[in-house]
This record gives C-alpha cells, sequence and structure tokens, in this order.
C-alpha cells in the first residue's frame, strides 16, 4: 500500500548529499561522448511528480547524472546503476529513507529504451537498521528499531549468507546501496537497495571490485564515502609488497560496475589501518592501529603522495592502543575504540584540528566485566554510542554515560549472531547531523 507523502517529515536530496555522500551530477540535457557501441535512451518516470527533493542517480561509463524530474536521457549503450537518493522520515534510534527504483541496475543496448521508475511513497528496503557484518560464517545481519530497544538474542531481521570471505565492514551510499569489505580475499561487494527487500538468504552481489596485481586492495578494512560519493577503502595486512598499509580512493564511475579498477588516489605511510571517517570540513581521519595514533589528511592532501597534518597520540591525552573505528558524534566530537585496553576516547577537534581529551571511558558488559576489544563504533539519532567487541557481543552505551572518565556499562546488549571479532558497521540511514557517511 502507497502511502501519502504529505503527512511525513521529509529531508531533500541536498541534506541527504551531505550526511551520506551523493555523487554529483549536473542534472542537465548535455549527453557524454558516443563509444562506438552506439546509443540508447533511458526513460526516468519520478513519481508522485514534483515532489521536492525527489532525485535519481544514474553512474556508469564515467559519468554520474542526477535527475530531479521525469527525463529521457539519450546515453552510450553500456550498463548504468541507477538509485533513487531518498527523502527521510523521522524515527526513533534510525530514520526511514523513502525512495525506490523498479531497475537498479541497466544495461542499456544500441537504439534501445529503458524505463526506470522511481518511487517516492515507499521505504527504501534496508532503511531503518543497523547492518553489522558476521565473519564466521560470511554474513550480513540487520537489525530493526524494535531489536534495538532491548536486550536480543539471535539473529538480525535479515541475515545476507555467503557475503564474501570474513566480510568486516559495511557503509551505505546516496542511494541505500550497501557495500562490504570482504577481508578475506580482496574484494569490495555491493548489494543494491532493491536487493535488500529479500528477507535473506544467498544473494549474488550486484558488483564485485577485485583487486589489481598491484594489491590496490589488501586485505580491506576500512570504509567511507566522501562527499563527492567516491569511496574510500583502507588495507589493513601487509601480505606481501604490493598495496600493503594504504588507503585508496575509487570515484562512483568505478564502482558502476564489477572489475579492477585502478584507484585514483593511494595515500601511503600507515601501519596497519583499521577505519576512517571525514569530518564536517571533509578532513579524512584515519586510525593507524599498528602506531597507536590517528592522522588527518585535509582535503589538499587527500592526494596521491599526500602527509597528514594531525597526529593523535596518547601523550595528547585520553589512550590509544590500538585505535579503530573512528566516528563523529552530533557534536562534531571525535571518537575511537581504543581497543588494547577496553575502552573509547573522545576528543574535541579545534579549528587547527588540535585535539582536547573529553573522556576515556572503559566498558564493561552487564555484568561489569571489561568488554574485550571494543572495535567498531556509531552513533544513532539519540547520540547513544553503539559498540561491536570481540566477545561477539553488541553494545549500546547512553549518550550521558559518556560524558566523563569512568567505567560504564550498556543499556543494551545484542548476541547470539555468530563472530563479529574486528567488525565496524554502520546505521543506514546516518543521522542527521553526524558528518558525511563514516
Amino acid at each position: 500500500m502507497k502511502v501519502r507523502i504529505i503527512d511525513r517529515i521529509l529531508l531533500p536530496c541536498a541534506l541527504i548529499a551531505l550526511i551520506a555522500g551523493c555523487g554529483g551530477g549536473d542534472g542537465g540535457d548535455s549527453t557524454p561522448p558516443v563509444p562506438s557501441g552506439g546509443q540508447g535512451t533511458l526513460d526516468i518516470d519520478i513519481r508522485p511528480n514534483n515532489l521536492v527533493g525527489s532525485t535519481v542517480q544514474i553512474a556508469g561509463l564515467n559519468a554520474v547524472r542526477t535527475v530531479s524530474r521525469d527525463m529521457s536521457l539519450t546515453l552510450p549503450a553500456g550498463q548504468y546503476a541507477v538509485s533513487a537518493l531518498g527523502l527521510r522520515r523521522a524515527r526513533p534510534i534510525v530514520d526511514d529513507v523513502l525512495g525506490t527504483v523498479d531497475t537498479p541496475t541497466v544495461s542499456l543496448s544500441d537504439g534501445q529504451t529503458v524505463t526506470v521508475v522511481a518511487d517516492f511513497t515507499e521505504s527504501q528496503p534496508g532503511a531503518g537498521r543497523l547492518w553489522l557484518p558476521v565473519r564466521a560464517p560470511g554474513q550480513l545481519q540487520s537489525f530493526n528499531r524494535a531489536q534495538l530497544s532491548t536486550n536480543t538474542v539471535g539473529t538480525g531481521s535479515t541475515t545476507i549468507t555467503g557475503a564474501g570471505v570474513e566480510p568486516i565492514n559495511t557503509v551505505f551510499d546516496a542511494g541505500g546501496n550497501l557495500w562490504v569489505a570482504s577481508f578475506g580475499d580482496n574484494t569490495l561487494l555491493k548489494y543494491n537497495a532493491a536487493q535488500l527487500a529479500a528477507p535473506g538468504g544467498a544473494l549474488t552481489p550486484d558488483v564485485i571490485i577485485s583487486s589489481l596485481a598491484n594489491g590496490s586492495l589488501n586485505g580491506p578494512v576500512g570504509l567511507a564515502f566522501d562527499g563527492d560519493g567516491n569511496l574510500w577503502v583502507g588495507n589493513f595486512l601487509p601480505r606481501g609488497a604490493a598495496g600493503e598499509n594504504t588507503v585508496v580512493r575509487y570515484t562512483p564511475q568505478q564502482l558502476g560496475q564489477s572489475g579492477q579498477p585502478e584507484p585514483g588516489v593511494v595515500l601511503t605511510g600507515f601501519t596497519r589501518s583499521y577505519g576512517h571517517a571525514f569530518d564536517a570540513d571533509g578532513n579524512l581521519w584515519v586510525a593507524n592501529n599498528g602506531a597507536d595514533t590517528v592522522l588527518r589528511f585535509p582535503p589538499s592532501e587527500q592526494v596521491s603522495g599526500g602527509t597528514p597534518d594531525v597526529t593523535i597520540n596518547s601523550t595528547s591525552g585520553g589512550s590509544l592502543r590500538g585505535p579503530r573505528g573512528p566516528a563523529f558524534d552530533d557534536e562534531g566530537r571525535l571518537w575511537l575504540s581504543s581497543a588494547g585496553n577496553s575502552r573509547v576516547a573522545g576528543y574535541t577537534i579545534g579549528s587547527d584540528g588540535a585535539a582536547t581529551p573529553i573522556a576515556t571511558v572503559t566498558l564493561e558488559n552487564a555484568q561489569g566485566q571489561a568488554v574485550p576489544s571494543p572495535d567498531g563504533l556509531a552513533f544513532d539519532n539519540q547520540g547513544n554510542l553503539w559498540v561491536a567487541a570481540s566477545d561477539n557481543n553488541l553494545y549500546q552505551y547512553a549518550k550521558a554515560d559518556l560524558s566523563a572518565n569512568g567505567s560504564i556499562q550498556p543499556a543494551v546488549t545484542i548476541t547470539g549472531f555468530g563472530a563479529n571479532r574486528g567488525v565496524l558497521f554502520s546505521f543506514n540511514p546516518l543521522p542527521v547531523g553526524l558528518p558525511i557517511n563514516q
């Protein structure tokens, strides 16, 4: 059944782009150069018409387009990824998102016309949930608001099986597509938003990005989209000289279809990077796990060979032993897991990038025992902190408990979903007020 848009609280795509990394596009009628394969027509049918903020993204063949009204596009023959850049509907813990497309992947041949319907009265599959990778036996599980509101034992509301080899991180792009870092076989997997409507089970990824011989993917862990829709991937393990200890960038065009694209940017000089996030000014913060530091790369240094301009370490205050999974809260404060001593450390960041400690908190379970190796961090709509730990549990800690040093116990514990040692995870969508996708 369709729902009436006028009764909902909606946010336009401009804000979605800020917090979820929309890809760019001119939105006009210019046509890319026509290759030898000819050209076809892609008809975009947006429903309902003239709804403010309803935007569709088309990515492929070295171009990203966005349209906000019904339009016929003449495009080179080839494959295109089509996404509805959704409209938000405010909800407790994690919002819903409205916007679906009936054909998320289009193979356009010469002389062919394909119509894609984008419906902004339907909830986007996969939204309104927390998505957690389970390294063994290689699953993705989602937890809905009801499961996140109370102690839960068992699997999530959706379980996707066969999700790579040791999936270790999940992140969503602006179109509600789920990206997975498959640590064990050096690949990135994309499940389009429409696939997430299935009840679960074995799904074939819509896109598989594999490593080049030069090690463009080498133990991928960190995932984050920037404000232009580029996906930044951190390589953790030194599995030989090729590609070790790097953070690499893939463009939206490169992510449009399966293959072995060459990263356009390669940052080096890390000692086992373990997660990264962008702040509201577009600075990239990387957890340099093996060196017990966190490194900041301003936009000007997010180029091949760029160097960090800020370093946070234990002498900066707080506690950093094997930092992982940086995340920003809705006040712009940076939080890091200190996996080596069961703590999380929080910092305010000055205009010059200087980090001032605000709290170093020891995490305990409900029985008062220290939580071993907290890894992934994420904040919900109320500012509560969720932590995935190596005891294979997921914990929620109240926002009010993060304001001072000391030991804290969880308000919610989720258990029994499998081995999640070292994983990072995400909400879909991120809460309003957080920086772009982390």
